[in-house]
């Protein structure tokens, strides 16, 4: 059984503003940084054998603040969905200049890829597989793996069978900790969202972005 540590990684402008980031490779903010020395305190308790990051800096500098020295290892299955023509715009911005994609967007929003961009099965496809590989790699051992929020949502959404249209009621934080066990014949979902190494109660926090 491989016990994964999935981290979103910390704050940055775009999340602070409400706007896609996607793939482009927007840097953590100061709040961000603050959060990921916070869970680095944290994960000094976790024995881990190795880390896994997207390689987008945000994702990066989150996996080696907590690295202590371990290896870090990069993985571009785990990088956040491509949201094409919609990268930096708020929903408000999308719904006024996207306006039939947005619609859709409302109707399937497990089937409709971004403009230019993914979709979410596209995105759970590769994270799946990314982290099946991991598995077999090291299939008894503790892995952090840093991610992003879209993501994340679709392997806990994997994880637990539930359809990809209700991901966006699953609230995810940034520099946010998720458990999972994942063996050859079962996975278990052991904890979401836990954000108490960031010194708050989950409701505290605004919603994610």
């Amino acid at each position: 059984m491989t016990l994964f540590y999935i981290i979103r990684h910390g704050e940055t402008d775009y999340n602070r503003n409400g706007r896609y980031q996607g793939q482009s490779d927007i840097p953590l903010n100061a709040e961000g940084r603050r959060q990921t020395q916070l869970l680095a305190t944290r994960m000094k308790e976790v024995p881990l054998d190795v880390i896994y990051t997207s390689p987008l800096s945000r994702a990066q500098e989150t996996a080696r603040t907590i690295a202590a020295g371990r290896p870090v290892m990069l993985e571009p299955r785990l990088m956040e969905v491509s949201v094409g023509r919609a990268m930096g715009l708020t929903n408000a911005e999308i719904a006024r200049d996207l306006p039939e994609f947005w619609a859709q967007m409302q109707r399937e929003p497990d089937r409709t890829p971004f403009p230019g961009g993914e979709n979410a099965y596209d995105v759970q496809k590769r994270a799946v597989e990314a982290l099946w590989a991991v598995r077999e790699r090291y299939p008894h051992e503790r892995v952090a793996v840093v991610s992003h929020g879209g993501v994340i949502k679709a392997l806990v959404c994997d994880v637990l069978g539930l359809s990809l249209a209700e991901r966006h009621r699953i609230v995810l934080n940034n520099c946010s900790l998720t458990i999972v066990e994942w063996g050859a014949e079962r996975r278990r979902l052991r904890s979401l969202n836990e954000m108490g190494h960031l010194g708050v109660e989950p409701g505290d926090i605004k919603a994610d972005f």
